[in-house]
């Protein structure tokens, strides 16, 4: 692992120590704040910052998005791309909504999607962005039919 990549994933992890008990520094502030049980909010507050710990993940396997090489490269952009993709399928997961209530089914596709997309392996991210595009077109479809609000 490059320098570079094992540093920033330590001090990815200590900055997202905030959020998770049993330190959770800023869960517990905001559950004095909110008068609510300390470790329900600390909990809370890691099943919504579920991306977060994936993240530090995503530099060590694939250096490139770490844009360390000069100039801005396509293969740079397709990673970032994927990237964003791989976070939107994990955080769409760890809510249960993709323009409506989604089915356990359909959180773990999503969380398996997120899962392969973190390789370094365009034709397996790509897979996982055509699965992800199609559960958000049949969502629509759904939220159509049945005249929710987006």
């Amino acid at each position: 692992i490059p320098n570079l990549a094992a540093h920033l994933f330590i001090l990815y992890y200590a900055s997202i120590s905030a959020i998770t008990p049993p330190v959770a520094v800023a869960s517990y502030a905001a559950a004095g704040l909110a008068e609510e049980n300390a470790m329900k909010v600390g909990w809370e507050a890691v099943r919504l910052g579920i991306v977060a710990f994936i993240v530090p993940f995503a530099f060590v396997l694939n250096q490139k998005l770490l844009v360390v090489i000069t100039g801005l490269q396509i293969e740079v952009v397709i990673d970032l791309i994927f990237a964003f993709l791989t976070c939107l399928s994990l955080a769409f997961s760890a809510q249960g909504w993709l323009l409506r209530d989604i089915s356990i089914f359909q959180r773990g596709i999503l969380f398996l999607t997120s899962l392969i997309m973190l390789s370094s392996n365009n034709l397996l991210c790509l897979a996982g962005a055509v699965v992800l595009f199609a559960l958000y077109i049949l969502n629509k479809k759904l939220v159509k039919t049945k005249g929710m609000e987006v």
